[in-house]
């Protein structure tokens, strides 16, 4: 009986361990999505800048007679 409450105690120890585990990976997980969001949404907005130049620099352009 005491072998096996000892086996339950340590698969119990080793659950809660694995637990803990799986929660720090989740947390840099988030951690991680949410700095690659922040950089896809400044890349986003640079590009979006950038896109708005060259419309201007195309309507400055003069029109070709062919």
């Amino acid at each position: 009986m005491d072998a096996e409450i000892a086996s339950l105690e340590q698969k119990i120890e080793l659950l809660i361990s694995k637990y803990a585990a799986a929660q720090a990976e989740n947390r840099n997980l988030r951690d991680q999505i949410a700095a690659l969001e922040a950089a896809q949404r400044e890349i986003n907005d640079r590009l979006g800048v950038a896109s708005s130049r060259v419309e201007a620099l195309i309507a400055r352009l003069p029109e070709l007679n062919t």
